[in-house]
């Protein structure tokens, strides 16, 4: 089985999530990292 970074770790896509929804406010900082790792996980120039 090979490993994917379009693949999200379980906890971080539950806590992304409820972020998302409204239910865990998060400072900018934490919101501007989230927005770093999510467009890692979407940049096909790191697919595997």
């Amino acid at each position: 089985m090979a490993l994917s970074n379009t693949a999200i770790p379980k906890y971080y896509g539950m806590f992304r999530d409820a972020v998302i929804r409204g239910e865990i406010p998060v400072c900018e900082t934490i919101e501007m990292e989230m927005n770093r790792i999510d467009s890692l996980i979407e940049n096909p120039r790191y697919l595997l």
